[in-house]
């Protein structure tokens, strides 16, 4: 039996050396290429990567049928991959972590890199549609097997709406709350079986209307602010039974909304390492840092780290929102657009690129024109919606919003919001 248990210890050890040597004949260019045209593997500027997904489950939803599907429909080997180095470029992609694992193995050149895995899609508001994410930022060295771990969690809000018994007695069973974000719209009923997931950041509003069984209508509402990603909101509608309101439950009762937020706290965020200077950043970038703090500005939204990508039909439509938020401590002074797209370029002439906080007069009025909200100068915070634009910027075509941030200490921070229609 010793016998046995030893030959089988050495014929593991075995496959496990060869599995490294094989690696690192790769990382040190002991392959050959598979092609005669094939350029031969760099040891001086090759790395590999080694991804691992970690993907925390939501939140618990009280449990029917239908939430219970959609919780079991997200599976980390769906999620799609993306490889973005220091420029912002992606690099590699895969349709899914299942693609990435079917490759034999993943080489990159020396650099810093953020890896992105997100599964879904990220809609204002919408019924079972999960949205999980996770960056990871890594460093690639020559010669090196880098392991990465990126957490992935949801990053949509989710809403649901309970009554109480006193709640049925009083009302009939028609009653409907109205949920919105500002940009999404929901209507939940007692019937709903499914799951109202919101994008989080925002404020939620609630309306909740019911009508008594003597045939009163009844309308309250409510706001949640600081709504967070991966976070329930369990509302539950009841009676005000006090004391001091039992003739006005005669007359006309009121409707009790009690919001319980449960959360998961368990998540791990892990840190990336303090990394130096990419060798390839130019000496012109602007020291300024893209979180709030230090110098205090920070421009962050979707189409910033990576493009933004939809469908003519999509963009036509105004389906997928385009927004990033602007924060500077100090206050506004000037935030600077530039829009490169041929059609709007041709339409805008002298007043591109324009500023949002003092624009002209002819501009003042185009924006407005297309439903976008401008900024007043010391604002704070402010949330720049060019989904409004998305139908004017020609078709298919990569374009680019240049946004240029300036507060009222004369600090400033460019960034970039690339649109792809396909």
């Amino acid at each position: 039996m010793r016998v046995i248990i030893h030959i089988a210890t050495l014929l593991i050890s075995f496959l496990l050396i060869f599995a490294s040597c094989e690696m690192k004949k790769e990382l040190t260019g002991g392959l050959k290429p598979n092609e005669p045209d094939e350029t031969p593997i760099d040891p001086t500027v090759n790395g590999a990567l080694d991804l691992h997904l970690n993907v925390h489950p939501e939140t618990d939803t009280p449990e029917t049928k239908a939430k219970a599907e959609v919780a079991a429909s997200v599976n980390e080997e769906d999620f799609e991959i993306q490889i973005i180095d220091s420029a912002g470029t992606v690099v590699q992609h895969f349709d899914s972590y299942r693609d990435y694992l079917d490759t034999d193995k993943l080489l990159l050149k020396e650099g810093v890199y953020t890896i992105r895995a997100s599964w879904g899609k990220l809609y204002d508001a919408a019924f079972d549609a999960p949205y999980f994410s996770g960056d990871t930022t890594c460093k690639i060295e020559p010669g090196v097997v880098s392991t990465i771990k990126t957490d992935c969690s949801l990053q949509n809000a989710k809403v649901n709406i309970r009554y109480t018994d006193e709640f049925m007695k009083v009302f009939k069973d028609d009653y409907s709350a109205v949920v919105t974000n500002g940009t999404g719209i929901l209507t939940l009923d007692k019937d709903e079986q499914r799951v109202a997931y919101f994008r989080s950041n925002e404020n939620i509003k609630l309306i909740i209307n019911a009508t008594t069984h003597k045939g009163m209508d009844i309308s309250t509402k409510r706001e949640l602010t600081d709504i967070s990603p991966n976070a329930l909101y369990d509302i539950v509608l009841g009676i005000d039974v006090s004391v001091d309101s039992v003739i006005d439950q005669l007359v006309k009762p009121g409707i009790i909304v009690d919001v319980a937020m449960h959360d998961r706290d368990t998540i791990i965020n892990i840190e990336p390492p303090v990394l130096p200077p990419d060798p390839d950043d130019g000496p012109d970038e602007p020291n300024v840092p893209d979180v709030p703090g230090g110098d205090g500005i920070s421009v962050v939204g979707s189409g910033i780290d990576s493009p933004v990508e939809m469908t003519d039909a999509e963009a036509q439509e105004s389906a997928v929102p385009v927004r990033v938020t602007i924060k500077a401590s100090a206050g506004l002074a000037k935030v600077v657009v530039k829009i490169t797209a041929p059609a709007v370029e041709a339409i805008l002439q002298e007043e591109n690129p324009f500023d949002l906080v003092s624009p002209s007069e002819v501009m003042g009025g185009i924006l407005t024109g297309v439903g976008l909200t401008l900024p007043s100068a010391g604002d704070m915070e402010y949330t720049l919606d060019v989904t409004g634009f998305m139908k004017m910027l020609g078709g298919p075509g990569n374009y680019k919003f240049d946004v240029t941030v300036t507060d009222k200490e004369n600090k400033s921070l460019a960034k970039t919001l690339t649109v792809i229609i396909k």
